[in-house]
């Protein structure tokens, strides 16, 4: 997923890129829709603190970013 050009600077990426962990496309598709979701949650929350540059370990830190990080393996198994 390509990063917003107003976010690369915090998050210090152009790109972002998960792998799905199957080898069925309709699962691939539909946990890559779920992911989508979380990271554009994520992106929005990320507008609120640009104002400040952040380290990998403080965007991990972020409430929304630690609930993708949760839920999303429950998803992907």
């Amino acid at each position: 997923m390509k990063v917003p050009s107003d976010l690369q600077c915090a998050i210090r990426k152009k790109e972002l890129r998960y792998s799905m962990r199957t080898g069925y496309l309709s699962e691939a598709k539909f946990k890559a829709r779920v992911l989508a979701a979380g990271v554009q949650m994520l992106f929005r929350r990320l507008r609120e603190l640009t104002t400040m540059k952040l380290t990998d370990e403080q965007i991990t830190e972020i409430p929304i970013f630690v609930d993708i990080i949760l839920i999303l393996p429950v998803v992907i198994d």
